[in-house]
């Protein structure tokens, strides 16, 4: 690990990176972030369960939306399985960039908690196990970021 980062943010760089490979040519900044929050929800959320995922994930986007207010309308979804929700608000309302950077800065707030929680060593575990056990085609379903916008 580099000098200065931490291992959420080194987490955070190896899933987007492993996501941006399995689609290089097709995939957008945000779909990348999406397909990348979802499949470590999906993997914590059997560890921790589901309700111990959605106090996860609603402390980070507290903490998170305080400096990115693209993450207003981005929420969880936790049936069937937790997935990432408002995307397509975003975008509309703050631009590409801006929701790519607020979704990614989501997922590291997500790992800086769970290693304050349970360590740098679990969640480096389960992180990797993540990015073994999830396909894209697994994630999100083959939902495009439209119809992902509004929660049935």
């Amino acid at each position: 690990m580099p000098p200065g980062s931490s291992i959420p943010g080194e987490l955070t760089r190896r899933l987007l990176e492993r996501w941006r490979a399995r689609a290089p040519d097709s995939d957008s900044a945000v779909g990348t972030a999406v397909s990348a929050c979802d499949c470590v929800s999906a993997e914590f959320s059997r560890w921790v369960g589901v309700r111990g995922y959605d106090a996860l994930i609603s402390r980070a986007l507290a903490e998170a939306r305080s400096s990115h207010p693209a993450l207003g309308p981005i929420d969880y979804q936790f049936a069937p399985e937790p997935r990432l929700t408002g995307a397509a608000e975003s975008i509309e309302h703050y631009g590409t960039p801006a929701t790519a950077q607020a979704l990614e800065t989501l997922l590291e707030s997500t790992l800086a908690l769970c290693t304050r929680l349970i360590g740098d060593d679990l969640v480096t575990t389960l992180v990797e196990r993540s990015m073994e056990n999830c396909r894209r085609d697994d994630v999100g379903r083959g939902e495009t970021l439209d119809q992902r916008s509004t929660t049935p």
